[in-house]
């Protein structure tokens, strides 16, 4: 934009005879932000079928999430709906989120594995970040007891793996968290620790919101979940469950005695 100045008493204006340009950065958003986004193509777990495309899900606003696994050098892209012909987006080599007017443009990844995308459609940016292992972490041994398998749909489970509690002083100690291992863009791992509500401190209360996943500290003790007393000595299917269907969540089940 070019400005100057306007000088008038109310009569007789004048126009100052030097000039500046002001340059103006607009974030790159969506005027018409979608309320609902699916991930699909030949290279997304639903495959090419558009009926059967995974829903991502709404974290705030104009933000969708989805944890889900792609195929490598296969084609994907992002729809508003998952019928009739919906508006498509896709991503540049940069992370910014475009419109595919055309419904020509398509996605691919050069490794396949999971990936967390999130799009951002007020500022019209993405980020893909590929998770690389979930692991269950006990906390009196400090130490990472196994890791969870990915399965479908935002779901890590574990099968019959052995449970047991430390013996200390004043009885058993059962807590726990889990650790996610992620590459991001440039190949570059991290960890992200995952728990309860810092204001947790008890066994499981029978309520499916006790096992709610929260990001965590990377602290030993910090934001744990305690296992059930029935738990100890036993063998448990264990499932880490990040679906767009609800809150991000995991499951304890006793499957049998050691």
């Amino acid at each position: 934009m070019i400005w100057t100045v306007i000088a008038s008493k109310g009569v007789n204006p004048k126009i100052g005879t030097a000039s500046n340009t002001l340059e103006v950065t607009r974030l790159a958003g969506f005027a018409d932000v979608p309320v609902s986004v699916y991930i699909t193509g030949e290279g997304s777990e639903g495959g090419s079928d558009l009926s059967k495309a995974s829903a991502m899900k709404p974290i705030g606003d104009g933000i969708f999430e989805i944890y889900t696994q792609l195929t490598a050098g296969k084609t994907y892209n992002f729809r508003d709906a998952n019928v009739g012909t919906p508006r498509t987006f896709y991503t540049d080599s940069k992370g910014t989120l475009l419109e595919d007017t055309l419904h020509k443009a398509n996605n691919t990844i050069t490794t396949t594995g999971v990936y967390r995308i999130d799009l951002d459609f007020s500022i019209g940016s993405a980020t893909m970040t590929q998770i690389v292992k979930w692991e269950f972490y006990f906390c009196p041994l400090d130490e990472f007891q196994f890791a969870l398998t990915y399965v479908a749909n935002g779901v890590w489970t574990a099968k019959s793996q052995p449970i047991t509690f430390k013996q200390e002083n004043w009885g058993r100690d059962q807590r726990y968290k889990f650790r996610m291992t992620t590459l991001d863009s440039t190949g570059a791992q991290a960890y992200e620790w995952w728990g309860a509500p810092s204001d947790l401190d008890s066994a499981p209360t029978g309520f499916d919101k006790y096992y709610y996943l929260f990001p965590a500290d990377n602290s030993q003790w910090n934001d744990k979940f305690k296992l059930a007393t029935i738990m100890d000595l036993s063998l448990v299917d264990m499932s880490v469950i990040m679906s767009a269907s609800g809150p991000y969540t995991h499951s304890v089940t006793r499957v049998g005695a050691q």
